[in-house]
């Protein structure tokens, strides 16, 4: 499983918590409940910067891999219009 994967797992365990404990405390709002609920939305937070940190990084590495293709197979093309 990748770490994009794994995070977005762990975004999803996090909501559903959330849904669950919301669901608790509009019946039952003691203050460990709503304490709760903050703690999973400070996770949750936590969580999606780590996928866009993670996100952005893998997109970074894969146009650098990109390019450097694309500069080779560019240089070749040139090295091959000079010899003509």
């Amino acid at each position: 499983m990748s770490a994009l994967t794994s995070i977005r797992h762990s975004i999803q365990q996090v909501d559903d918590m959330l849904a669950s404990l919301n669901q608790k405390a509009l019946s039952d709002p003691r203050p460990s409940l709503l304490a709760q609920v903050r703690s999973l939305e400070k996770e949750k937070r936590s969580l999606q910067v780590q996928f866009e940190q993670l996100a952005v990084s893998e997109d970074v590495r894969r146009a650098a891999v990109t390019d450097e293709g694309s500069m080779g197979r560019s240089g070749s093309h040139r090295r091959n219009d000079s010899l003509c």
